[in-house]
């Protein structure tokens, strides 16, 4: 049986490759047909995954993001459009295999003050003085020490939720568990994502955004997706799918008159296509997590909300002095409202049809008896 180290290790692979060789092949088809047969068999490898946590995990990493950036890469899109990424392995690793954008700006920061033999830069946040300016240094502080305690905090709550799963079976309702799930997620993502860019920042030298930038203050949809939510995804979909959307449309002379700005239709073309193929992609990482036919529901929980943000956006532009006059707080609670609902009516059911939240229950369990029992 195939083992997630068997899945890492092919992906390690297919970036030392993509380093070495593709990185000298001609940009376009000659990269694309040399990078193929990695994909399959990064594809092929995570099927065998045994457990639902770690399919869910190397899921998104392994068939979606590493996937996505090198296919990027057979273009010179991405991150390799920034020399500094490709003229060191180190970096060039980090850029492809974590969930990591790497901004120019701090690139450049880094390298000037490597070449002038000076210290990296400290966090620019003080140090916290009072219980006010402490909350705001463990809330956005990217220092080691906020880290720990903003990990370890989601960590205690991951556990409380689990714990919170038990009732399940005893009446809870579907709603309150719904609730839970969005909990869960949000916590299990921003406590992957906040680990790695730390990490990151120690090994190379750069100190990175956070991708996650509060998402429960959202007051539009546009800004929940585009600004708040899994802002790695946002970044590789852009250069991905939404550009090219773009350029092709506007190619074809559909640009408006005076070309200097798309018309809505065109950048509501590319904005369902975004969301087209997010949805697409979550359903090959629900495919792997519970092993079952897919329901199309995911895909239709992101179509939805696509649709939601061109309405949003066209609402914006024909009423914006309306739309601005209404109180951010209600806002929030229509934008978080909207996608609790969506997400109740498509994106939850997929997880439960096939019983996979019971085994997901299993397999924590044992892992928390396996860390109590060490002594």
């Amino acid at each position: 049986m195939v083992r997630g180290g068997d899945v890492a290790a092919g992906g390690i692979g297919c970036i030392v490759f993509a380093y070495i060789v593709l990185l000298r092949l001609p940009v376009g088809i000659p990269r694309l047909v040399a990078l193929l047969p990695w994909i399959v068999l990064l594809y092929r490898s995570a099927w065998d995954v045994p457990t639902i946590h770690l399919r869910a995990v190397l899921s998104f990493f392994f068939l979606w993001m590493i996937p996505s950036k090198l296919l990027l890469l057979c273009w010179n899109l991405g991150a390799v459009q920034d020399p500094s990424v490709t003229a060191s392995f180190p970096r060039f690793f980090a850029a492809m295999a974590l969930s990591i954008n790497i901004p120019r700006s701090l690139i450049d920061a880094s390298s000037n003050a490597a070449e002038s033999n000076a210290a990296p830069a400290p966090d620019d946040r003080s140090a916290p003085i009072s219980w006010k300016s402490s909350w705001i240094w463990l809330q956005e502080s990217l220092a080691w020490q906020a880290v720990i305690i903003r990990a370890s905090i989601k960590v205690l709550l991951v556990v409380l939720l689990f714990s919170a799963y038990a009732f399940r079976d005893r009446g809870m309702p579907e709603l309150l568990l719904y609730l839970i799930y969005s909990l869960h997620i949000y916590l299990a993502c921003s406590l992957i994502f906040e680990a790695i860019p730390a990490i990151a920042a120690a090994t190379i030298g750069v100190k990175l955004e956070p991708q996650f930038d509060k998402p429960f203050l959202a007051a539009s949809i546009s800004e929940f997706w585009g600004k708040r939510w899994n802002r790695l995804v946002s970044s590789m979909l852009r250069a991905s799918v939404y550009e090219p959307v773009l350029s092709v449309l506007t190619r074809l002379g559909r640009a408006g008159p005076d070309r200097t700005r798309s018309p809505l239709w065109v950048r509501a073309t590319a904005t369902m296509a975004v969301f087209l193929v997010s949805g697409l992609m979550h359903e090959v990482i629900f495919l792997y997590t519970t092993k079952s036919t897919p329901t199309w529901q995911v895909t239709g929980f992101f179509l939805v909300n696509g649709l939601a943000m061109v309405v949003e956006v066209a609402l914006r532009r024909n009423f914006g002095p309306l739309v601005s006059k209404l109180p951010k707080v209600m806002c929030v609670v229509i934008t978080l409202g909207f996608i609790f609902t969506t997400a109740s009516l498509l994106f939850f059911p997929p997880l439960q049809r096939p019983g996979t939240c019971f085994q997901a229950l299993d397999e924590f369990e044992q892992m928390l008896g396996a860390l109590l029992a060490v002594k």
